[in-house]
């Protein structure tokens, strides 16, 4: 019967396609696959039983009927089980799409309005059915507007499990700080998917308020999400996780083990090296490997010993973890066992990693050992030896690097031609233009990058030949050399002094298919200036790729045209937060006073990344009349928007500025950076901090004295020193905190700091050690 091949045909062919879309989580595809399967199942199970029934049909059909009608059940069933999660999940596959493209597409945005607003998606978190809220969470994290935050702070305490699973998960992706309370109140939730995402979240969110409750899972020998929490302690980086983190070394279960090393590493805490340096010896080689890198992130003198070891380790896992530990350390006494690991270790990767290490330590003193691996000619090892020459800065390395560039090994030519431009000797120009014809395209890509890098200006014909080559990679690195070379053949002669055979070529590789190409063309025009280039970089802003924008705003910030700045103030609302970056700082280098408007505007902008260069810029055009903003932010969540604001008013200098300043600097969250920027002040500032000074008690007398330090006053450290010996712990911790913050390693404050590592409060104590460590690691 026809049909009941076409049922045979839905049966092979629809089912197994239903089952690859649902393993590749693509929702949208269900809906339009699944309801067509179903219906096209019901109708060949009708028209079987019709002829079964009307007596035109034997048993084989019969069988076939029975079959249909079981294949249409099933499928009936998915569709009314999981009907409104896939078409929820369809919904949020369009909305992420869309995101995607408004991220390109600044005319995306306005059309696509409706489906970034988190509204509907916040409404159906009230949704009958537990799927769709969960989905409603994920779409919320997706489009990544903080008006979800507090639905999804509602969320966590949902019925079910999968939506308060999903809703911990969301605000962690959107790293809100309103959402701690809440998270950290779930951290007992009776189901251990929903405790793991709410750890994973905490730990990102990097607020030490939630500190005690994940130390309380970590004692918890039977809590499955132990290892969660672990690695959210480390990520928090608390001194008082010491005692929980050192504690799971000894725990039974390896991986419990391996995690904790890594996290106490994250601590800075000195104390971790003894215990790192015994579970180094541990008997699982992960557990060794995790020590071995946790004694390489902790920095510390101490950690060469045991390191040594690890690298005769019978695992060459272990090996390979030591020798990169070794190259971080970066302590001469590591380069000969280095160089018997380089040169007879069983194990390609362990001499891989010892020569990219010797490369860190000595590479000029093992110059004899590398050049010998390099000899091999061929392999990740004689690569990575080739590498580390070029590290070396060795003239008489540069013959053995010539000579690997007639390897047969493609890696070996890549790496040879790349250390030869770490050399920047320019013996290279040769065997580097001749290898911009090489057959293999990284070959090609290394020496367009390595002839920028040597400035021969010779290689410009080879260069400008390069932006012709058929591989996009080969014409990127070429644009970007020959703005190099550019730059410097006009002698900083700026806008209108290029050279016309340098830009006329650069503006046909800004029309490039390729977007790097593009960008990169846009960065060398940039560069090399010119009046052919300016309508053309013009243009660029409005590429579709959100990078070549980016490189165009800031090259015309580079040839200060006040043409631009109209351009550049309509570029201040794109919707990629790197291309608003790079105009506003555009716009300050200009110094039109036609920005200001928009510049304030931009001062509140969503993004810190935006932020921070648009107050620069206003500080630049305004002066004193931005103190108001300048001011304000001084109060952001962000660092980088104070040490931005902070600055410019050190720059700007004056009472008021200073005022600002002083104000704000007794805060705790701005007073790193502030007290970085009174600094700059120097002794303008003395008398009056002084003063303050004298009035000023508690931890907000530590944080004046912390600027009066950093503005050159001696009497800052003296209060300083004065408060680590204080009654209040509040306040040693806050010296402690301060002395590590500023990095000085002289010898009052480290032997201060010593004598508080032995505080009879435990915060103080730990805060010490981490302080001293900083200032020991800072003073090397």
């Amino acid at each position: 019967m026809t049909l009941g091949t076409e049922l045979i045909v839905v049966s092979a062919v629809w089912l197994p396609l239903l089952i690859t879309l649902g393993l590749n989580r693509r929702p949208a595809l269900y809906v339009r696959f699944l309801l067509p399967a179903s219906l096209l199942c019901l109708a060949a199970c009708g028209h079987i039983l019709y002829a079964v029934v009307a007596g035109g049909a034997g048993p084989g059909e019969l069988g076939i009927a029975i079959m249909a009608a079981a294949e249409a059940f099933l499928l009936i069933c998915f569709v009314a089980a999981f009907g409104p999660r896939v078409v929820e999940a369809a919904e949020m596959d369009l909305a992420i799409t869309a995101r995607r493209l408004a991220e390109s597409q600044y005319e995306g945005l306005r059309v696509l309005d409706d489906i970034l607003d988190p509204g509907p998606w916040i409404a159906k978190l009230s949704h009958s059915e537990a799927p769709v809220r969960a989905t409603a969470c994920l779409a919320l994290a997706e489009l990544g507007d903080e008006r979800a935050v507090e639905p999804l702070i509602g969320a966590v305490g949902d019925e079910s499990d999968e939506v308060r699973e999903a809703a911990a998960r969301a605000l962690g992706d959107l790293g809100d700080p309103r959402a701690v309370e809440a998270l950290i109140g779930a951290v007992r939730d009776v189901e251990p998917g929903v405790r793991g995402a709410v750890t994973e979240a905490l730990g990102r969110l990097r607020d030490r308020k939630a500190s005690d409750p994940l130390m309380t899972v970590v004692w918890n020998p039977a809590d499955p999400v132990r290892r969660t929490a672990l690695e959210a302690l480390g990520d928090l980086g608390d001194p008082r996780a010491f005692v929980p983190l050192s504690g799971a070394l000894s725990d039974a279960n390896a991986d419990i083990r391996r995690v904790a090393a890594r996290s106490l590493a994250r601590l800075g805490d000195r104390r971790a090296v003894e215990l790192l340096s015994r579970t180094a010896r541990d008997v699982d080689p992960q557990v060794r490997a995790a020590s071995a890198t946790a004694l390489g992130e902790l920095g510390d003198a101490d950690a060469l010993a045991p390191l040594l070891t690890a690298l005769g380790d019978d695992s060459e896992v272990v090996r390979i973890e030591a020798a990169t530990a070794l190259g971080k350390l970066g302590h001469a006494d590591a380069l000969g066992p280095l160089v018997e690991r380089l040169e007879a270790d069983d194990d390609g990767g362990v001499r891989v990693t010892a020569a990219r290490a010797i490369g860190k330590i000595d590479p000029a003193g093992a110059r004899a050992p590398l050049e010998a691996a390099l000899a091999q000619g061929k392999g990740r090892v004689a690569a990575a030896a080739a590498t580390a020459l070029g590290a070396s800065g060795e003239d008489a390395a540069f013959e053995a690097l010539r000579a690997a560039m007639t390897s047969e090994d493609d890696v070996v030519r890549t790496a040879a031609a790349a250390a030869i431009g770490e050399l920047a000797d320019e013996r290279g120009f040769g065997c580097l233009v001749a290898a911009l014809r090489d057959i293999d395209v990284d070959v090609r890509t290394a020496a367009a990058t390595a002839l920028g890098r040597i400035g021969d200006r010779r290689a410009l014909d080879g260069l400008l030949a390069a932006l012709e080559d058929p591989e996009s990679d080969v014409r990127a690195a070429a644009a970007a050399s020959v703005g190099t070379l550019g730059a410097r053949a006009t002698d900083g002669g700026g806008a209108g002094t290029a050279d016309h055979a340098i830009t006329e070529p650069l503006v046909r590789a800004l029309i490039d298919e390729d977007e790097d190409v593009r960008r990169s063309a846009a960065e060398a025009l940039g560069l090399t200036g010119g009046e052919t280039a300016f309508p053309w970089l013009l243009g660029a802003i409005r590429d579709d790729d959100a990078d070549v924008r980016c490189a165009a705003a800031e090259a015309l910030g580079r040839l200060a045209d006040p043409r631009a700045v109209e351009p550049l103030v309509e570029t201040l609302w794109d919707t990629d937060a790197y291309v608003r970056w790079r105009a506003a700082e555009s716009l300050g280098l200009i110094g039109d006073p036609r920005a200001r408007e928009p510049l304030v505007g931009l001062a509140g902008d969503a993004s810190p990344l935006v932020r921070a260069p648009a107050l620069r810029a206003l500080g630049q055009l305004a002066g004193a009349d931005a103190l108001e903003q300048l001011t304000a932010a001084l109060d952001d969540v962000d660092e980088r928007v104070v040490d931005a604001a902070a600055w410019t008013l050190a720059e700007q200098g004056g009472d008021d500025a200073m005022a600002a300043l002083l104000d704000a600097v007794v805060r705790r969250d701005a007073f790193p950076k502030v007290a970085a920027a009174i600094g700059r002040l120097g002794a303008a500032v003395h008398e009056t901090l002084r003063k303050r000074l004298a009035d000023a008690e508690g931890p907000e007398r530590v944080r004046l004295a912390a600027a009066l330090h950093r503005a050159g006053d001696d009497a800052g450290l003296d209060a300083l020193l004065e408060a680590v010996a204080s009654d209040d712990p509040g306040v040693r911790s806050e010296a402690a905190r301060a002395l590590g913050e500023l990095g000085d390693d002289g010898d009052r404050v480290a032997a201060a700091l010593e004598k508080a590592t032995g505080d009879r409060n435990d915060a103080v104590a730990a805060l010490a050690r981490a302080s001293l460590a900083r200032v020991r690691s800072d003073g090397v």
